[in-house]
């Protein structure tokens, strides 16, 4: 069925037939070019919460941890990407 109406469509002119149609019928031009454009695009997002944890305190601990940044679980960043300088 597809390929008979694109057959026909091609015999009518194409291109040239839907221009005409445009211009001398534009009601039915713009329900044909309503069924093709989209009426909504609906996009779904899957974000992951971030946590992010700084020690501000200036306390010297654990080495390792100081002036890191430390990410949620699932965080997808090698470790130690996350390194910052210790501000203070």
């Amino acid at each position: 069925m597809r390929e008979a109406i694109l057959e026909a469509f091609d015999r009518a002119g194409g291109a040239d037939y839907l221009e005409r149609l445009a211009k001398d019928d534009p009601r039915t031009f713009v329900a044909l070019l309503a069924k093709l454009v989209p009426r909504e695009v609906t996009a779904k997002l899957a974000l992951e919460p971030v946590v992010v944890l700084r020690d501000y305190t200036g306390r010297k601990g654990d080495d390792d941890a100081e002036g890191q940044v430390h990410a949620a679980p699932g965080d997808r960043s090698a470790e130690g990407e996350a390194e910052v300088e210790a501000e203070g």
